[in-house]
């Protein structure tokens, strides 16, 4: 794959992430050239190289040579370059191996229920592949290439709780996305029920087969239900406690509560009424039972990526206990 294409045009270095010391901007800004995607996707790396900087230098006597060292020790741009262009190409392919063939499988299956479809065994065929290819690899260079993971934010005061506190939510802007995808899909939701009685205004489904209109219902549900659910997450973490915001209402959880955190099987992923990425948590309620919730913890969740470190931690304090 030729890198330049994925480069931005003027890879500069974000306003926000400059420190105001030149030999740290310099190495960030060295480091932004040779990596590729949107400017949150580059701004993964960026983070992490300033925060082990700083932190490395902050309170050295010499700071001048401990960027020195912090810099040499954290790799130089180009091979910090080459590692990031390597993880993204493997985001790429991971999710275009996963998505493209569940969604070729599914416009086939659609096809067989009744879906308007080239005659033919031979031009299923190609339809087939050409589905795999094109979504697969569509949603595969999204998630690599344009949709980064925020870093956690240790100032913004929307998801702060206290000194020793965060909050875990949705970033505006997949919030807004969530209204458009419930928009769009509860609007087909309806008009998928009214045709199944032939009463669809626009005569778009009225002349479907009822399996197939049915199925799609099916498979539309969770495209109702999801960004629903992404809307009303919210998790406020304390040192001693986690509360949930969920569509079901909220749900509050002592840290020794905390017992498993898994990744639940794809099958029970694709049948959930949440999006990709879900974590299983597994808590002791003061019965004795152990019960479970799920929470989806998608690139897009501001400090997502901190609370699923606070819960395996306090899952693993709690397993050291027994």
């Amino acid at each position: 794959m030729n890198d330049s294409v994925l480069k931005p045009v003027s890879p500069s270095l974000p306003a926000d992430l400059r420190t105001g010391d030149q030999a740290i901007d310099r190495y960030l800004a060295q480091i932004n050239a040779h990596l590729i995607g949107t400017r949150s996707v580059r701004r993964m790396t960026l983070v992490e190289a300033r925060d082990f900087v700083v932190d490395a230098s902050i309170d050295a006597p010499d700071r001048g040579a401990a960027i020195l060292a912090a810099t040499g020790e954290f790799g130089s741009p180009e091979d910090i370059g080459s590692t990031q262009r390597r993880e993204r190409h493997g985001v790429l392919l991971k999710i275009a191996l996963m998505a493209g063939p569940a969604f070729a499988l599914l416009m086939l299956l659609m096809q067989v229920l009744g879906l308007s479809a080239p005659g033919g065994w031979r031009s299923l065929a190609i339809v087939f592949v050409w589905n795999m290819l094109a979504f697969g690899l569509g949603m595969g260079a999204l998630f690599a290439y344009a949709i980064g993971t925020p870093a956690p934010s240790k100032t913004a005061p929307a998801t702060a709780t206290g000194e020793n506190g965060f909050v875990a939510t949705y970033l505006d802007s997949s919030r807004m996305l969530c209204r458009i995808l419930f928009a769009v899909f509860g609007s087909m939701q309806l008009l998928l029920l009214l045709s199944l009685f032939g009463a669809d205004p626009t005569g778009i489904f009225n002349a479907w087969a009822w399996p197939l209109t049915a199925f799609l219902l099916f498979v539309n549900f969770k495209n109702v239900a999801a960004p629903l659910h992404a809307l009303r997450f919210r998790a406020e973490a304390t040192p001693g406690t986690l509360r949930i915001h969920r569509l079901t209402g909220p749900l509050l959880l002592q840290r020794r509560q905390i017992v498993t955190v898994a990744r639940p099987s794809y099958l029970r992923q694709a049948f959930s009424m949440l999006y990709g990425q879900q974590h299983r948590i597994g808590w002791r309620a003061d019965d004795g039972r152990l019960r479970h919730v799920t929470v989806s913890l998608t690139p897009d969740v501001i400090n997502g990526g901190r609370l699923r470190a606070w819960l395996e931690a306090a899952a693993d304090e709690n397993a050291a206990r027994t």
